[in-house]
């Protein structure tokens, strides 16, 4: 649970939430091609590890960027946000899907397995 996982496991585990199959020899060039054409990435750095604002990002995508009220201010390190994840990050520390470390939300920090299933099982998908 502590490992990390990378972009292309990440479009994997989205790819297969919408009902396709990834598996086999080709699981990284077939959860690309689904992450491309599904507007949830750009299909970079498959093998590079997923941050915590990458991992929130594409799942805001994959869920048609629902809209958010809220802000990123109280957040120690909400500066270091990238202005792409934003959004998408406001959105899920609204909705109740991301918590911080504390004070932070850490969100240049590689998510690990575990990161990722509680962010997936807050989101419902």
């Amino acid at each position: 649970p502590d490992a990390g996982l990378t972009r292309a496991m990440f479009w994997a585990v989205l790819a297969r939430a919408d009902g396709e199959i990834i598996t086999g020899l080709g699981w990284t060039a077939a959860a690309r091609e689904w992450a491309e054409t599904a507007g949830v990435s750009d299909g970079t750095d498959a093998g590079g590890e997923i941050t915590r604002e990458q991992l929130v990002t594409m799942l805001w995508r994959c869920l048609g960027k629902p809209s958010a009220v809220g802000t990123l201010e109280g957040w120690s390190d909400a500066g270091e946000v990238s202005a792409w994840a934003r959004e998408a990050m406001a959105w899920a520390v609204e909705a109740g899907i991301i918590t911080g470390d504390g004070e932070a939300l850490s969100p240049r920090a590689h998510a690990t397995r575990a990161q990722c299933a509680a962010i997936l099982m807050r989101s419902g998908l």
